[in-house]
């Protein structure tokens, strides 16, 4: 496959998933905004409105990058990650987004001990038991690109689909499923 068909394939991919996630009864629209996290910036104001974040990735290119994600930021079911793809864009001239996590492994020895742990907003399974790690002075960071990240869900009718599982902009962080983790007591 020549350059441009590849192009064109992964642009079918990106756009049949945004379709399907439009017309999806519990995802829509609203899938596409970011009420927290990474977000963009335009004109010197954070935008997280599903409307905008969906105008500016129908004017992106984007590439199909899923070989060149880590292990580690993929789902643990394997049946998952067979089926996860992951497509990076890169913004249009003059817009930016902040990206707002940082590895863990970049804090220094300070930062460290402001860690917090919250209750994530993100569901597993219709339920919000995940936890997340916080802290309350870390700097956003000015990134040009993002990701889409598609993968299967059930339609209205029970039919196997492709969706976006989520949009963001910056880095592809690690896939934890954060109900395993423990915490070693003090002492």
């Amino acid at each position: 496959m020549n350059a441009f068909n590849e192009s064109e394939a992964t642009l079918k991919l990106v756009e049949d998933a945004i379709k399907e996630t439009l017309k999806h009864p519990e995802m829509g629209l609203k899938s596409f905004g970011r009420p927290n996290g990474s977000c963009l910036v335009i004109e010197g104001k954070e935008v997280r409105t599903a409307e905008v974040n969906l105008m500016f990735l129908r004017k992106v290119t984007f590439t199909d990058d899923t070989e060149n994600i880590p292990f580690a930021c993929k789902p643990n079911d394997p049946d998952k990650r067979a089926k996860v793809k992951y497509f990076r864009f890169n913004l249009p001239p003059n817009i930016f987004a902040h990206q707002m996590v940082t590895p863990i492994g970049d804090l220094t020895d300070e930062e460290l001990k402001d860690i917090r742990v919250v209750r994530s907003l993100h569901q597993d399974n219709g339920k919000t038991n995940k936890v997340e790690f916080t802290h309350p002075s870390l700097k956003k960071k000015v990134v040009d690109f993002g990701y889409i990240i598609t993968g299967p869900t059930k339609d209205a009718n029970g039919k196997e689909v492709t969706v976006m599982w989520t949009v963001f902009y910056g880095v592809v962080t690690a896939f934890n499923d954060t109900s395993l983790l423990t915490i070693k007591t003090e002492g």
